[in-house]
């Protein structure tokens, strides 16, 4: 008994669909001749042709798919080709699964793939103020316009002779109006260093007329703190922090490459401001007899004795008490005690009432 063959030719490559026998209506029995006692239960009768497989020779019958098809050149456009290349198919099932198994139209969705995956990424890298202008002052004329002494005296005057910078210190020089100029420094110490001078300088002839504006606010900065003794408790650090700025998250642990902790935490700040003057962290502080070191990016270089940024303690001359903090004499010589936690005058660290070591002492007692 014949059967009905369609599918595609195999070694072909075209894709085309090729019949190999069809029998004629009048050489299939008919059911009626077939033996009641055997009734073909396997073979179903071929006046219905498997419908799964559609002809191809038939162009009046669509291909139903979710893909978009061109009827007329045998093409199926599939939902991964997404740069409109076509693959001329015969079984569009198989076609989706040479479309997702590989070839043009995996490698057209692994582009735009692609292309999603930069555009995140840029997000994420630009994520936060664009274009943010820091280290920037503003000097603006006050007097009559027709008296301004010009651009040029500012730069020559104001900011190389008056104090004393040089275009190494300056990042850019902006006009912004007739009566209204930018200067931007490169560093932070640039901007502390202005507004320290401006202080004395602002009252002296040659600013007469003139006034420093602030631009820049001041920066959140990422503080880092690292002891030598494990045993410091971070509420200590935490309470000296809230002394000196003004803490904005919680301390964080610091771990090296392999997992351990280097008595260190990381912290959010932001610095506080006098006269337009920032008030940077000391580069190291002691809290009671452990010294700690502090340090974040744009931090100045500064003596802990005296506070100049000309040298360090190693090198300082003065002779500064590290109880009390007065300069003059040593710590031998003094007769006042001051609290490097609190910084309240009395006692020392380990009597001060806000050292973690007193509160815990005072909860279990109450307990």
């Amino acid at each position: 008994m014949d059967f009905v063959l369609r599918g595609e030719e195999e070694g072909t490559g075209k894709g085309q669909s090729a019949v190999v026998s069809v029998p004629k209506p009048s050489d299939v029995p008919s059911v009626s001749n077939l033996p009641t006692s055997n009734p073909p239960t396997s073979n179903p009768p071929t006046s219905n042709p498997p419908t799964s497989n559609p002809p191809t020779s038939n162009p009046s019958n669509p291909i139903v798919s979710a893909s978009s098809v061109d009827n007329g050149n045998n093409m199926l456009v599939t939902p991964d080709n997404v740069l409109g290349k076509a693959n001329k198919v015969a079984n569009p099932t198989k076609s989706m699964e040479m479309s997702n198994a590989g070839g043009e139209d995996q490698g057209s969705k692994g582009f735009w793939e692609k292309r999603r995956f930069f555009a995140r990424q840029q997000e994420t890298l630009f994520d936060g103020p664009v274009f943010k202008r820091i280290n920037v002052v503003k000097i603006k004329w006050d007097g009559e316009k027709e008296k301004m002494p010009g651009s040029r005296y500012i730069c020559k005057n104001l900011i190389k002779e008056s104090m004393g910078f040089t275009p190494s210190d300056v990042n850019a020089f902006i006009t912004v109006s007739d009566v209204e100029f930018e200067v931007s420094f490169k560093l932070p110490q640039g901007l502390d260093r202005f507004w320290s001078l401006y202080q004395e300088k602002g009252r002296s002839p040659e600013w007469e007329g003139f006034r420093a504006i602030p631009v820049s606010k001041p920066e959140v900065k990422n503080v880092t703190v690292i002891f030598k003794n494990e045993s410091i408790p971070p509420e200590d650090v935490l309470v000296w922090l809230k002394r000196q700025c003004k803490v904005l998250a919680p301390l964080t642990r610091l771990y090296n490459e392999e997992g351990f902790w280097i008595v260190g935490w990381k912290v959010q700040v932001r610095l506080d401001v006098s006269n337009n003057v920032t008030k940077h962290l000391p580069n190291s502080f002691f809290i009671g007899k452990e010294r700690g070191v502090c340090f974040y990016p744009g931090q100045p270089k500064q003596c802990f004795k005296c506070g100049s940024k000309r040298h360090l303690a190693n090198d300082c001359t003065l002779k500064v008490c590290a109880l009390c903090g007065a300069q003059g004499h040593v710590s031998k010589e003094c007769n006042k005690v001051r609290c490097n936690l609190c910084n309240d005058l009395g006692h020392t660290h380990r009597e001060c009432p806000e050292a973690w070591h007193n509160i815990v002492r005072e909860w279990v007692v109450g307990i």
